[in-house]
């Protein structure tokens, strides 16, 4: 990892090194719940597909 930006005028947002890690935690947290709702939404097809008589639950 780089120390700060030594610009006058950045246009960049360089985020206090705290910060910085939390943003990192959240992006991979949301990765996560994309990729489990991604699998939910599919297995709730699958199940639909093996009945399709029966109704869809919330």
């Amino acid at each position: 990892m780089l120390g700060r930006c030594s610009r006058e005028n950045c246009k960049y947002l360089h985020p206090p090194p705290h910060l910085k890690t939390q943003l990192e935690i959240n992006g991979r947290n949301n990765l996560i719940q994309q990729k489990n709702m991604a699998m939910l939404a599919q297995q709730m097809q699958l199940a639909n597909a093996m009945m399709p008589g029966a109704p869809l639950q919330p």
